[in-house]
């Protein structure tokens, strides 16, 4: 989406002059001075005598975002008071003073960007006053909790500051800290805790510009089109932590509803304290992470960008050649970078096997005694003798556990100890050792109402559990059919199981559709089924972990219930029976071989998209990570 940059200044008349830039019309517009038959965009020659240079700056408009570059090596410029270095662009806030030589720029622009799954917008700019609306003895409060958490030594503290920051925002359904560290963005500490639901992205917006940005999903982009991390967000709030010019870290918070005016200001109101309290160092944070230097061919770039950002979001501070000082001495600095890493990874292509480059990285991290982890990311037929007897992690066939298999490594080898025991754990069983997966299946379709194919519904998930590679570990579906609602609470009584399928009608009102005592409809809201299962949430037998609703209008049920079980999917709007019966037939079969809920509810959504009902289901998980939920494994 264009954005427009206004410009206000005094000339040498003493006259207020504006100019306003579109980037719909150039993403560049150099200001200086006429030069023979040159003419730079923004035409100052007047101000010879303010010290303006023939060719002073470079204002620019790239990826979502303002920047000014100075060009000119005889005069200075400020943005602010941050005096800008030749050659480097710098990131321009909503607001801003621009100084070229004596010549003062007054910027102000209004910002929001276009992605693939939402729109990007400046909520706030540094120093706004918006913070001020957050009550003083609010701010006190927190700022109490805050302190005392901060003052726990050890790696948890920073989770035990993000457990304060949660209970400040009802809405938020994930967020945490993002430390800024040599051009990275590593998380120390996230809620739910496990895997960090981040937008990389995002938080660099945020630090760049020194803005509160505020991204909203837009209508008809999926529930995770373009970024797995805003899966099931709909907006997003990130707010850099800043302490003078520096950056230090961002605040980041999601949410499957809305933020409103007072959560703008209290997240900048925090940020504010984080940014003035001295017990808040983020230096000593990050070092406390795990590490791995990651040695590519640049012919893998886009998958190792991925890579490196999925490492991140499990706690893992990564080094990869994007973060080379310039003009500095590369291979110096690759040297240190493999030294001061706890292990080395290659991803393994036939293009890095024959880069001399990632060849003189292996020999340095030999040299260094570097544990390696070779990781397949292409099929090599040539691989040396020394590389083929360590152990692959196969990143190839399976990406997701080849992950979760290089953290363990990882944190294993760390040395930490106390950051290993608040590491994510990277699966979390739903049914006890040894036991098998109990799943209930409960339908109703009671005679008033359009008749539904719920036997080839069950016919269906049957068929896919049994072609499962762990199906043993599921026992025989219990079926209840024609279900009351005085019958459901004695069917989860006497089965226990770990999932809860319904099958059926829902109404447009959110409610589902249960049968009467003459087999007509009986309609039951939301608060009835959360009290039911909230009745069970603490009883040792009443171990509920997940409940899909495979009913039209069910996501109002479904985020009731959220607050009572680990899981719940439920549908937006009305679906097809073709499309709820394929949901639910690839989602079983994604958990029988060993796929997180997460990834099951991906692959289930996937084939949706023929029929333009992809963005139909609604994954909800409030307590836990989704991609850490598993209901079958290995061995």
């Amino acid at each position: 989406m264009p954005s427009t940059l206004h410009i206000e200044y005094i000339d040498h008349k003493q006259r207020q002059q504006m100019l306003t830039l579109n980037s719909a019309e150039r993403d560049t517009w150099l200001i200086g001075r006429r030069d023979g038959t040159f003419t730079p965009e923004i035409n100052l020659t007047w101000a010879a005598e303010y010290g303006l240079a023939r060719r002073h700056a470079r204002l620019s408009y790239t990826a979502g975002g303002w920047y000014v570059e100075q060009i000119s090596t005889s005069s200075r410029s400020l943005v602010n008071d941050q005096l800008l270095v030749p050659g480097v662009p710098v990131a321009l806030p909503m607001q801003a003073l621009l100084t070229l030589g004596k010549l003062s720029l007054r910027l102000s622009y209004t910002d929001s960007e276009h992605m693939p799954d939402g729109e990007v917008s400046s909520v706030a700019s540094r120093g706004s006053d918006l913070s001020a609306a957050v009550p003083e003895t609010q701010r006190f409060e927190i700022m109490g909790r805050m302190i005392d958490s901060l003052a726990h030594s050890g790696p948890d503290s920073l989770q035990k500051l993000v457990e304060v920051i949660r209970t400040c925002f009802p809405a938020a359904a994930s967020g945490g800290i993002g430390l800024y560290h040599d051009k990275e963005v590593s998380i120390p500490a996230c809620f739910p805790r496990g895997t960090a639901q981040i937008s990389f992205r995002l938080a660099r917006r945020a630090l760049d510009t020194q803005n509160l940005i505020q991204w909203d999903r837009t209508a008809g982009s999926g529930s995770s089109a373009g970024y797995t991390s805003l899966t099931g967000a709909t907006q997003a709030l990130y707010a850099p932590i800043l302490r003078g010019a520096r950056k230090l870290g961002v605040l980041y918070l999601h949410t499957a509803a809305h933020f409103t005016a007072d959560d703008h200001a209290l997240i900048l109101a925090i940020s504010d304290m984080l940014s003035a309290n001295g017990q808040f160092q983020p230096e000593s944070a990050h070092l406390r992470l795990p590490s791995v230097f990651l040695s590519y061919s640049h012919n893998n770039t886009d998958f190792v960008r991925k890579l490196a950002a999925d490492l991140r979001r499990q706690r893992v501070t990564v080094w990869l050649d994007e973060r080379l000082r310039v003009g500095k001495d590369w291979q110096h600095q690759l040297a240190l970078a493999i030294e001061a890493s706890a292990a080395f990874a290659l991803v393994l292509s036939p293009d890095s096997l024959s880069s001399e480059w990632v060849q003189w990285e292996i020999v340095k991290a030999r040299a260094l005694n570097k544990p390696i982890f070779p990781l397949l990311h292409q099929v090599c037929e040539d691989t040396p003798e020394d590389l083929s007897r360590l152990q692959r992690i196969d990143l190839l066939t399976d990406y997701t556990r080849g992950i979760l298999e290089l953290v363990e490594e990882l944190y294993a080898i760390s040395g930490e100890r106390d950051a290993l025991a608040s590491a994510p754990v990277p699966v979390m069983r739903s049914a006890s050792k040894g036991e098998k997966v109990r799943i209930l299946f409960v339908a109703a379709n009671p005679r008033d109402t359009d008749p539904l194919r719920l036997g080839e519904e069950i016919r269906t998930i049957q068929e896919r559990i049994r072609g499962g590679k762990f199906r043993d570990q599921f026992d025989m579906i219990q079926q209840a059919w024609a279900v009351r609602f005085s019958d459901l609470q004695q069917h989860l009584l006497e089965y226990q199981p770990h999932i809860v399928h319904f099958s059926g009608h829902g109404s447009s009102a959110g409610q589902l559709i249960f049968e009467d005592n003459a087999g007509n409809s009986q309609p039951v809201s939301p608060r009835v089924l959360k009290q039911l299962f909230g009745a069970l949430k603490d009883d040792k037998a009443g171990g509920v972990k997940m409940v899909v609703l495979n009913a039209c209008y069910s996501a109002v049920q479904a985020e009731a219930i959220a607050d009572e079980v680990d899981c719940v999917l439920g549908m937006r709007r009305a679906v097809s029976d073709n499309a709820a019966i394929e949901f639910a037939g690839a989602f079983y079969n994604a958990l029988t071989f060993c796929k997180s809920v997460q990834v099951a509810f991906n692959l289930a959504t996937t084939p949706m998209a023929l029929s333009g009902e992809d963005e139909t289901p609604q994954l909800l998980c409030k307590a836990i990570n989704p991609n850490e939920l598993i209901f079958s494994e290995e061995g």
